[in-house]
């Protein structure tokens, strides 16, 4: 590990493109990739951060015990509210 580095977040999007397969949550190069790193954080005592798109996939991560899990976007969050707020407002 390097020095001063306290621990890894993992962008999902970010690294499957990286990985060659975009988006390809379920790849088993996706899985095994994420598990190298969550194994290498953990042997080292850095922190283990991944972005959840949704509460399924936030829920999956908590409970594979990541230290921190974020929960979709501002920016989805505000516009799955504003759709919320229009539907409400029509009725």
């Amino acid at each position: 590990m390097i020095d001063g580095v306290d621990g890894i977040f993992v962008g999902l999007f970010d690294f499957t493109i990286a990985l060659g397969i975009p988006a390809q949550f379920d790849h088993h190069i996706f899985k095994e990739a994420l598990a190298h790193i969550y194994k290498a954080c953990r042997d080292n005592n850095r922190f283990t951060f991944i972005f959840g798109a949704n509460t399924e996939q936030t829920k999956n991560y908590r409970d594979y015990s990541f230290d921190a899990v974020t929960c979709s976007m501002d920016a989805t969050i505000m516009i799955e509210a504003f759709k919320n707020m229009l539907e409400t407002v029509k009725k």
